[in-house]
């Protein structure tokens, strides 16, 4: 094998676990924020659902 395909083929791998990690991170960060939004009970009249 080549050194050059070595090293291209680290810094592909390395680039590609960055993005999935990234990702990862990413859609992990918009499931807790989206969570609490689903604990909003439906039948409050909108005086109460305002002085939540």
């Amino acid at each position: 094998m080549n050194p050059e395909w070595v090293v291209t083929g680290i810094i592909l791998f390395g680039g590609m676990a960055a993005a999935g990690f990234s990702l990862y991170l990413k859609r992990r960060k918009e499931s807790q924020i989206s969570t609490p939004f689903y604990d909003v009970k439906t039948d409050l009249a909108e005086s109460e659902k305002d002085k939540k």
